[in-house]
């Protein structure tokens, strides 16, 4: 996203979009993967189906959001903004999720080697 920034050909737009989907296709797999996998069997359609529907409506809002923004700022200082929502993400993902999945990953292995039911 931070090399938007510094467009100047219509080539340096295409390679910028095609790491921007090379990253996107590996990581939205990813991130439903992860919803799935830490929530008990029964449960997981209802989780597929809010990661979704908040997916959907995160990208509808952020669309227009984005677009109005970008029309007062312009394109180079959106798409910078954009970059820096994505550190913000890191960051959140390291400081909260990643120790709820780990945590959640090590009961699954201790209900497993325990030969807990978890169905429920």
């Amino acid at each position: 996203m931070v090399s938007y920034v510094f467009l100047s050909t219509g080539i340096h737009l295409l390679l910028a979009g095609f790491f921007f989907g090379l990253g996107y296709g590996i990581l939205q797999p990813l991130f439903q993967s992860f919803v799935t996998g830490t929530t008990p069997a029964p449960k997981r359609g209802v989780a597929n189906a809010t990661y979704m529907l908040s997916y959907d409506i995160g990208i509808g809002i952020g669309s227009l959001l984005m677009g109005c923004l970008q029309e007062t700022i312009g394109l180079s200082l959106g798409f910078a903004l954009t970059a820096i929502a994505y550190v913000i993400g890191v960051i959140v993902y390291i400081v909260y999720v990643d120790g709820y999945y780990n945590k959640m990953k090590t009961k699954f292995c201790n209900m497993m080697a325990d030969g807990t039911d978890i169905m429920v």
